[in-house]
């Protein structure tokens, strides 16, 4: 007799998770559409790369400088994020932990290994995160997925992902 395990239980009803995931497809220009442009591979426009990487490198100096007018002007109205532990934010409740008066040290994060892929007026951009914590705590990693939207000719950020890399990568794995 096989076992079944049980999903884990959502603070989101299923109905407003599957409402989310339309809403950020549709407002990242995602959705179907007969009269939607053609992709445009990264490849046909060089500077994509530098365009998001520019967005991305804003909105983590905007965080790390607690500027919440900053993360408001980079970020869609209907942003989301899922945090490294899994929580899902809009925009008010990330503008929230980023206010001064929730300061706390926030970390050096460099960023690597960016790829950027364009489809019409929506971009995905894939990065490695390498940040130092204040001790005593270490180093660490995470990739980040940023989905970015182009409205009235210029990038803002719909939606975060961020995967903490376990250490040691794929040799940790073998």
């Amino acid at each position: 007799m096989k076992s079944r395990t049980r999903p884990a239980r959502s603070r989101w009803p299923a109905s407003r998770r599957l409402m989310l995931v339309c809403a950020l497809g549709a407002s990242s220009g995602l959705a179907a559409s007969t009269h939607a442009a053609p992709p445009a591979e990264a490849a046909d426009r060089p500077g994509i790369e530098a365009e998001i990487g520019l967005l991305i490198r804003s909105f983590i100096a905007a965080q790390r400088g607690r500027d919440v007018a900053t993360l408001e002007r980079l970020t869609t109205p209907d942003y989301l994020e899922v945090s490294p532990i899994g929580d899902v934010d809009d925009r008010t409740a990330m503008q929230g932990f980023y206010a001064p008066e929730n300061a706390k040290s926030a970390p050096r994060i460099d960023v690597a290994d960016l790829v950027v892929r364009e489809f019409g007026t929506a971009a995905v951009g894939v990065a490695r995160l390498d940040y130092v914590l204040p001790p005593p705590r270490s180093a660490g990693a995470m990739r980040a997925t940023y989905v970015a939207k182009r409205s009235h000719g210029t990038w803002l950020l719909a939606s975060v992902q961020y995967t903490p890399v376990r250490a040691g990568g794929a040799e940790a794995r073998q």
